[in-house]
């Protein structure tokens, strides 16, 4: 769920930095996207071979944090092969742990906890979707209050409640390159907390039980317990015959 908060801070990167239209910063962050698809088709192909979710798991969560790593050391002259390829690294990462959980939910707990698991790993990937969004729109406004409110001409309501585009427009134009460099500063610090929340994925990866799901009829239950269920119904019926 926190790749939600990259998603939503790039194409502003793109819009700020590249100068391009907000349609246009949509269409770059394709690389993501399609490395997430991959990442998610590679890692559940190749766990449903091998039996266990923790490889893809402790690789996907390292793999996402070092692009997470790479996303901030964007800088204004930074060439596309390179925020492409950043992107392609994060996604792909993120994307071949993205099931795990969920594997992991279904193959540990027993069949009728699976879905209390679910609805609490669903609530709290989208509470921290909102609670960082929300992190990051202070910080980016924050940095950019400090940062930019020497320069001559600088509007602060601009910041809350004007564009991208108006932002950089209201100052003049020999001051456009610094705006951008502080700008580009500015959503590097956002970027930051990214690179935080991906590294504190990593430790949990470790501690996920390590669990074979080739032994599962069934994922949500172990085989020994549906056994069990299958002949205390087979002993009712022939209490009741």
């Amino acid at each position: 769920m926190l790749i939600r908060a990259t998603v939503y801070f790039l194409p502003i990167w793109f819009q700020a930095i590249t100068g391009v239209s907000a349609s246009e910063s949509g269409i770059r962050t394709i690389p993501m996207m399609a490395g997430v698809v991959v990442g998610n088709l590679v890692g559940g192909i190749s766990t449903s071979k091998i039996g266990y979710y923790n490889p893809w798991a402790i690789f996907g969560s390292i793999v996402s944090a070092i692009g997470a790593g790479l996303l901030m050391t964007l800088q204004v002259d930074t060439s596309q092969a390179k925020w492409i390829g950043y992107q392609v690294m994060y996604g792909f990462g993120f994307g071949s742990m993205f099931q795990m959980p969920n594997l992991a939910i279904q193959a540990v707990l027993p069949k009728k906890d699976a879905p209390t698991g679910f609805s609490l790993c669903l609530f709290g990937g989208l509470l921290l979707s909102s609670v960082f969004l929300s992190v990051g729109e202070n910080v980016l406004a924050n940095e950019l209050l400090d940062r930019l409110s020497s320069l001559p001409g600088f509007d602060a309501s601009q910041v809350f409640h004007g564009g991208i585009t108006s932002l950089l427009h209201s100052l003049p134009a020999d001051l456009h390159d610094q705006a951008v460099y502080e700008y580009n500063e500015a959503l590097r610090k956002v970027f930051m907390i990214g690179v935080i929340i991906s590294c504190l994925a990593i430790p949990p990866a470790f501690l996920l039980e390590w669990k074979s799901i080739k032994g599962l009829k069934k994922f949500g239950g172990d085989e020994e317990e549906e056994k069990e269920e299958e002949k205390k119904a087979e002993e009712k019926k022939s209490q009741e015959a």
